[in-house]
């Protein structure tokens, strides 16, 4: 008797929570959180990028790339595509402020689609710093600039290999600010994403229960303040419904442009 007093307690008490709610409470309560100025922003066509300059080639192919696809409204009543293949981008390479050199992302004719932009002749490296422009005809021009990180250095080129774990720390360095470190030994591999710890060396700890064969090895990469910023942006909701501001790191349009770079070392 004195639980169903209590229940029909709670009822009551919830319903006169929920009474003195007003309709916005209701309205974020059923589709998630909604900004209050979503009404008054207006659709503006425009570049959504992707660039990210590394300074590894593969079978001396450069691995930089821009990916650029145009910003359509979400609500559209002519035809319309994403793709952009008659984009201009240039990636220029600054020192003190000054362009020393220039490089022209060419169109990648091989991949329709998403549209991506690679370089013929480009060998970035650690410490240089790149700036983007990105411009297709009637849409605003996109800019950004990003330093390339350091190779990740292993505290004194010291690697613990004890029962079921690996364990190393990476020095730290301003220009880095996330790691993704592979493990891989004969069919297998284990990913460990870490943020650069900020009071110091950044300690990796990854667990196995694989024998390690004696080819073992580990790839580190590791991302600038834009790229770690983009990879990390909250992309997960509870309620899918929920608004989520967008990302960007550029000026003009939308999207990010960053750098990384990577080290190889084997474990024994």
């Amino acid at each position: 008797m004195k639980r169903l007093l209590h229940i029909k307690l709670i009822l009551i008490s919830l319903l006169m929570l929920f009474s003195a709610c007003n309709e916005d409470f209701w309205f974020d309560f059923l589709l998630g959180p909604q900004p209050k100025f979503i009404d008054d922003n207006e659709y503006a066509p425009g570049l959504s990028i992707l660039g990210v300059i590394r300074p590894d080639s593969l079978d001396s192919e450069p691995l930089s790339y821009v990916l650029v696809e145009k910003l359509i409204g979400a609500v559209n009543t002519e035809p319309d595509s994403f793709n952009i293949v008659d984009a201009k981008v240039m990636v220029y390479k600054i020192n003190d402020n000054v362009i020393v050199d220039s490089f022209e992302f060419i169109f990648d004719t091989t991949q329709l689609f998403p549209s991506i932009y690679r370089p013929v002749d480009f060998q970035p490296q650690a410490g240089e710093t790149y700036t983007i422009q990105c411009k297709k005809e009637g849409l605003p021009l996109v800019t950004a600039t990003t330093t390339v990180p350091d190779v990740p250095i292993i505290e004194n080129d010291l690697i613990t290999i004890i029962p079921n774990k690996v364990q190393f720390s990476i020095l730290s360095h301003p220009s880095a600010s996330l790691y993704d470190v592979f493990l891989f030994s004969g069919n297998f591999s284990i990913k460990k994403r870490v943020l650069k710890d900020p009071n110091g060396s950044t300690f990796i700890d990854i667990s196995t229960n694989e024998v390690l064969d004696e080819n073992a090895f580990i790839i580190i990469y590791v991302y600038d303040a834009n790229l770690s910023s983009y990879i990390t942006a909250p992309n997960i909701f509870i309620k899918p419904n929920t608004y989520r501001p967008p990302f960007s790191n550029v000026s003009g349009g939308y999207g990010c442009f960053g750098s990384m770079n990577l080290m190889v070392k084997n474990i024994y």
